[in-house]
């Protein structure tokens, strides 16, 4: 009697759930047969099907075959038998172990591994009798908790690994439709995060920086950071301000500080390259301050100038009575900070120089329903303008030979007036100069006549973005 197995006979990789031909061949037995198997090298063996009857769907008329629902039992050890049902004595076996897969194996990282964080590692693994769809996992805690990395069909996964530091990481793959059937890494591996540190050199605290001046914001950063953002803040990091959104790292950016005097200044450069992993950002160690400058560069000493007009800087509030006046603030009657009241008032105002002529500018105006009205000269005989609700720019010079403005105000409702500016024009001036660097570009120019000991007022919140103030 002999007995010859064609199938499995050593070598082959089946996986649990698959179905697989038993084939072999038999000369001089019985005509049923029992077909078992081992997981341990023949130590002990399963049985598979009894009184199977021998010959039966071979291709020729002593073949056998039979086919085999792998079990879910995965060993390198497997051994399969064939053999006489009527008498054990005749049997045959593999020739050699062949292996029972699991249903998925999973080949990387599979332990001992150093990964680095915020960058893409593959995860791979073999699989068979799955349904073929696939859920990936990792575990930071030795498999405490686990966290879902994604889904695929694929026998493989990119992770993007997120920033974070341990050494007990594993990966874990298992069959979405049937979850059992599973893999993870057989031993630890470790998840180290990347150097992604920028840091703020200059300014880093107490520096003055004056505005409009160009200065170096330095840095340094780590190899594979390749682009940052810059902002500044003015209050100390309660609200930033962009100065580039993105750039490429160099350790240095020429920034022209901007017109925001401050004495909370900081910087803040945060790494981009890394952003959707980990938000790493510096900010400058202590504030800085950022300084306007008013540099005067005429009169700057040794100039002569004759004296032309009276007195300058007048503070005035509507009233009907009539002024002479060289140059002055001219209010509604609530002047400067108050409302106007329900009275209305005529009032002429005169150059004190009679070479000259009034000019007028209205930095603003809010009237309510109320109106204010201009007439060139001493009277109301020339209407120039109605001004009537609100407003923020209007001037004038008069035209008439004295030089006069006539106002006419007429209230209605309650509101806050008008600001203006009033100038006698006309007589030789002298340009008062000054640099003009990181300022509002409103300015308050005094002068004194006992070198700095007392000063009288010229302008008040004079307005000029050249630096340039033609004084009478």
């Amino acid at each position: 009697p002999l007995f010859v197995i064609s199938t499995p006979n050593g070598g082959e990789a089946y996986y649990p759930t698959t179905t697989q031909n038993v084939t072999w061949s038999s000369a001089f037995v019985s005509q049923n047969v029992t077909l078992e198997y081992s997981s341990d090298n023949g130590t002990t063996w399963n049985n598979i099907v009894s009184n199977y009857p021998n010959n039966n769907g071979g291709v020729v008329p002593n073949q056998g075959i039979y086919a085999w629902t792998i079990p879910n039992t995965p060993s390198t050890q497997t051994l399969l038998k064939v053999k006489d049902a009527a008498s054990s004595s005749y049997y045959d076996v593999s020739n050699s172990v062949f292996s029972i897969m699991p249903h998925i194996t999973v080949t990387a990282p599979n332990g001992g591994q150093t990964i680095v964080g915020c960058a893409n590692t593959t995860i791979s693994w073999t699989n068979g009798g799955t349904s073929g769809n696939f859920t990936v996992e990792y575990t930071a805690d030795n498999g405490t908790t686990w966290n879902t990395i994604g889904s695929t069909t694929s026998s493989s996964l990119t992770w993007s690994v997120p920033y974070f530091t341990s050494s007990q990481c594993r990966v874990r793959v298992k069959d979405s439709n049937v979850p059992t059937r599973m893999d993870q890494s057989d031993n630890v591996f470790t998840v180290n995060p990347p150097n992604i540190q920028v840091t703020v050199l200059t300014p880093n605290g107490g520096q003055n920086w004056i505005a409009g001046t160009t200065q170096n914001i330095t840095y340094t950063y780590a190899i594979g950071v390749n682009s940052i953002s810059i902002e500044y803040s003015a209050n100390n990091g309660t609200t930033w301000n962009t100065i580039i959104s993105s750039t490429t790292t160099t350790g240095s950016y020429a920034w022209v500080v901007p017109n925001v005097p401050s004495n909370q200044c900081l910087i803040r450069i945060t790494n981009l390259t890394h952003a959707s992993c980990y938000s790493y950002s510096d900010v400058s160690d202590a504030p800085f301050t950022i300084l306007s400058s008013v540099n005067i560069t005429q009169p700057n000493g040794g100039e002569s100038y004759q004296a032309n007009v009276g007195t300058q800087g007048t503070m005035i509030n509507m009233s009907n009575a009539p002024l002479l006046l060289n140059t002055g603030y001219y209010y509604d009657n609530g002047g400067q900070a108050g409302n106007f009241t329900s009275t209305g008032y005529t009032q002429t105002l005169t150059p004190d120089n009679p070479l000259n002529k009034l000019s007028i500018s209205f930095s603003n105006w809010s009237l309510s329903s109320g109106n204010l009205k201009i007439y060139d000269g001493p009277n109301t005989t020339s209407l120039v303008a109605t001004l009537t609700t609100t407003g923020n720019s209007w001037s004038y010079t008069s035209t008439h030979s004295t030089g006069s403005l006539t106002f006419v105000f007429t209230p209605s409702g309650i509101s806050t007036g008008w600001e203006s500016y009033i100038r006698s024009v006309g007589t030789t001036t002298q340009n008062i100069n000054w640099a003009v660097v990181g300022t509002s570009n409103y300015y308050n120019i005094d002068y004194s006549t006992n070198s700095g000991s007392t000063w009288t007022n010229i302008a008040t919140n004079y307005y000029t973005a050249t630096g340039t103030y033609a004084w009478q």
